[in-house]
């Protein structure tokens, strides 16, 4: 890939899946992270990316204008809802958040989304509806 590629980076922490995606020559061109710290971080490496600020709640209405213009949609929701390590409880809260990844999917329209998360959201019959 030479650049042509655009994205968009959810939950994106500090940057650290923001930097395989750039190394394999995408753009990111907006991201969304809701710790000062990493949000810190992520800016002092990523002065070129809009950086939203706070809660992907709040972020989604500022994806609108984003769609049909990126290619990719990447991150990684919590995981601590989901995984068999934790109360795999679809009400948490952190389990939530999947659903809020797949919004942005379904406003920016990505040719291609990446969700990193566990193992028993592809297997386990209580994570069925995310797989749909």
């Amino acid at each position: 890939m030479n650049g042509d590629m655009r994205a968009v980076s959810l939950f994106s922490g500090a940057g650290g899946m923001d930097v395989g995606f750039q190394q394999a020559g995408v753009k990111v061109v907006w991201a969304n992270e809701i710790d000062k710290d990493a949000t810190d971080t992520y800016l002092y490496n990523n002065p070129e990316t809009a950086l939203y600020v706070g809660d992907i709640k709040d972020a989604i209405p500022h994806t609108k204008s984003l769609a049909g213009s990126v290619d990719i949609v990447f991150g990684g929701p919590p995981c601590q809802g989901v995984s068999v390590a934790g109360k795999m409880d679809p009400e948490d809260e952190r389990s939530k958040l999947i659903w809020d990844f797949l919004q942005v999917v379904d406003t920016v329209k990505p040719r291609f989304f990446v969700m990193e998360n566990v193992k028993a959201l592809a297997t386990l019959q209580r994570w069925a509806s995310v797989r749909k």
